[in-house]
């Protein structure tokens, strides 16, 4: 019995692996992830007597119908730990027996399963059973042998799209890999598949030849070269229907202990991902696609507020500048929260308005396909003064 990673060994390069002329060969690469982690062995257990106060073991039962495609980790969590830097991290042999080591024998953990390939429901121990979020998990104590953990099969399958503009234009980030986690803890659900197409925004089974060039603006985003090679889906499986996770397209990690992770996390439809788990969106294990937008139209100048603030006063919006043409929409704020009805170019000031803070927030839409909308708040006025 071996120890594992959760992620793999992933490729490592300075290049911009999104940019039109390389971007097919990130997704062989992300298509080659699932096969390389599924396959990625870090180390033998050593042989020899071993403190088990140190260490849980016990036997992971996989149900018939998704023995032949299983492939199980078992983590060790300790309950604040987050990301990828679990406690401890092991397989599973023939008779799904494992043994998780090097543990704090005066702590209390967290034993979390994973089913890289998603046949069985990805969580936590319970009881025998498994159960979805690290917050109705089992304390398990080191030193506990006979920890017996039941399975049960997924059939629900989640597909997720990388939206990318079709102008070509692409992020400064290349992804390392991309991961279902859980909201709050950011820790690994289940790992996914990939696909997408040249700068299309569905799902495709096929990708351009590595070297060929990507299709002219306005093509279908399911046009594919004759001489393309197949490459799997970006898909989830192993998720408990109805319950909430999130997203996180990884650009660089490490694992184990104080690791840290870098990303980011899809924050819903029509909105661009973001780095911050703080600001991620949750869909439902039950969810059946996902829209995930890589890139925003953005900003050249924000915009800004002329006028007098003061009651009876109108002010006006100076627009700024986006970097691609389309069309922008106003909202008026006091005190940051938005104004009813107020969401023209112009705002004429009330009497209720005074000693508030007004400013206005933009969304522009981009009128390129692909792009999630922009948004740019301007500067808050003075204090409104009374007229």
């Amino acid at each position: 019995m071996r120890e594992r990673s959760i992620v793999g060994q992933c490729p490592r390069t300075e290049r911009n692996l999104m940019s039109p002329q390389t971007r097919p060969r990130l997704l062989v690469g992300l298509a080659t992830i699932a096969a390389v982690t599924a396959a990625t062995l870090l180390g033998a257990t050593p042989a020899g007597a071993v403190d088990t106060s140190t260490q849980i073991s016990g036997v992971v039962h996989v149900p018939a119908s998704a023995a032949a495609s299983a492939s199980i980790i078992v983590l060790a969590w300790k309950p604040d730990d987050v990301g990828l830097a679990y406690s401890s991290i092991a397989g599973t042999n023939s008779d799904g027996e494992f043994t998780l080591a090097g543990l704090d024998p005066d702590v209390k953990y967290q034993v979390d399963v994973l089913d890289r390939v998603g046949g069985t429901k990805a969580g936590y121990y319970a009881g025998g059973k498994i159960v979805a979020t690290s917050a109705k998990a089992e304390l398990v104590t080191p030193g506990t042998t006979d920890l017996d953990v039941k399975l049960t099969a997924s059939s629900t399958l989640t597909t997720a799209t990388l939206v990318l503009p079709e102008d070509g234009t692409t992020p400064a980030w290349s992804p390392a890999a991309v991961m279902a986690v859980e909201p709050g803890t950011g820790r690994p659900a289940a790992l996914a598949n990939y696909g997408v197409t040249g700068r299309g925004v569905a799902p495709a089974s096929r990708t351009q030849n590595l070297l060929g060039t990507p299709p002219a603006r306005g093509a279908s985003a399911s046009a594919t070269p004759a001489d393309a090679s197949p490459i799997p889906p970006l898909t989830f499986r192993g998720l408990f229907p109805g319950v909430a996770y999130t997203l996180l397209i990884l650009t660089s990690f490490d694992e184990g202990p104080g690791s840290t992770v870098s990303g980011y996390y899809y924050t819903g439809d029509a909105k661009v991902v973001r780095p911050k788990l703080a600001n991620a969106a949750s869909f439902l294990g039950s969810t059946a696609t996902l829209q995930v937008h890589v890139l925003a139209a953005e900003r050249k100048t924000v915009p800004a507020i002329s006028g007098n603030a003061k009651v009876g006063a109108t002010l006006r919006v100076v627009p700024g500048k986006w970097k691609v043409a389309g069309t922008t929409t106003f909202q008026w704020l006091r005190n940051g929260r938005e104004i009813a009805g107020a969401t023209g170019a112009k705002f004429k000031v009330r009497p209720a308005d005074r000693g508030a803070l007004i400013s206005v927030r933009a969304v522009h839409v981009a009128g390129v396909a692909g792009y999630a909308p922009g948004y740019a708040w301007s500067t808050k006025t003075a204090p409104i003064a009374a007229s």
